[in-house]
């Protein structure tokens, strides 16, 4: 669950006649044109299950790579649901890399370090936590619900704030002058956001 932090196609079949025999008469041996081999179809399929098994494989590397239980402190995760407390990593470039991953427990009910993190959280037989904090630049605006951000155009007017300095290695809300109390400060690691206006000057 997420909870409140801050503000292949089917084998081909051969055509057949009403009596159940093939449509096409199968080709005498030795007959030009025609494979006389009786191990070529078994090559092709052999061939189509190696591809087939290739796929899934490939299928299965990504979506391991991409679960949440995968995640460790550094990674950035998107939001695709919230209700849904669906999740995944991705690469922190892109641009719905809204969180990076600060800290993770197989503790489900441990609890993040501060209200500042979004906590994800996954029950049972392997449990998992994960406190994500925002993942954020200089000069980015963001749209805040109770649950989540989304990062939004600074015009926007659905932009709630702009993001005027992050400040690694400090959780000190002070570092951020009169907008102390709009700051958002983390603890572990030690991080300090501070957010203004939209509109405010740059200073």
């Amino acid at each position: 669950m997420v909870y409140d932090g801050p503000p292949p196609p089917p084998p081909a079949r051969s055509r057949r006649t009403e009596e159940g025999q093939p449509a096409v008469p199968p080709a005498a041996a030795g007959e030009p044109g025609r494979s006389s081999s009786p191990h070529a179809g078994k090559i092709v399929k052999v061939v189509g299950i190696v591809v087939l098994l290739a796929v899934v494989a490939g299928v299965a590397l990504w979506l391991q790579s991409s679960s949440p239980s995968s995640a460790k402190v550094g990674d950035c995760i998107k939001i695709n649901d919230v209700a849904a407390a669906d999740i995944d990593k991705v690469d922190c470039a892109a641009e719905d890399a809204l969180y990076k991953v600060a800290v993770t427990t197989e503790d489900a009910e441990a609890g993040c370090p501060s209200r500042a993190y979004l906590a994800y959280s996954e029950t049972g037989r392997n449990e998992l936590l994960l406190c994500l904090a925002l993942n954020a630049d200089e000069g980015e605006c963001f749209q805040a619900t109770p649950q989540s951000h989304r990062k939004v155009d600074c015009a926007s007017p659905d932009a709630m704030f702009r993001v005027s300095q992050v400040i690694p290695g400090v959780d000190d809300a002070s570092r951020c002058g009169e907008f102390a109390d709009n700051a958002l400060t983390y603890p572990e690691p030690a991080m300090t956001i501070c957010r203004v206006a939209p509109d405010a000057a740059a200073t």
